[in-house]
């Protein structure tokens, strides 16, 4: 998991995580970041192919803050992440 390591080094304010990925899944990664006390305050945002209300509702459920369907533009991402910010603060 090369996330783990990524966020501890870097403290980044988010983390954007696609769903489907080879090896550990989406799931996987906010599990592991949620399990370590020095990343588990990192808010995640999951950008993902998968446009079904079921993962939207599981995505939420397990602790994403928010759920972004491709395609999308850099301006919709920017502004999305601008927002997410502005309410953690």
């Amino acid at each position: 998991l090369d996330a783990l390591p990524i966020v501890r080094r870097e403290q980044p304010d988010l983390v954007l995580c696609d769903i489907s990925m080879p090896g550990l899944d989406g799931y996987g990664v906010l599990r592991a970041l949620q399990a370590d006390p020095e990343t588990a305050d990192r808010p995640v945002v999951f950008l993902t192919a998968h446009r079904e209300f079921t993962s939207r509702v599981e995505a939420f459920r397990f602790g994403v803050v928010d759920y972004m369907t491709k395609p999308f533009t850099r301006e919709l991402l920017l502004r999305r992440i601008a927002r997410v910010l502005e309410t953690l603060e």
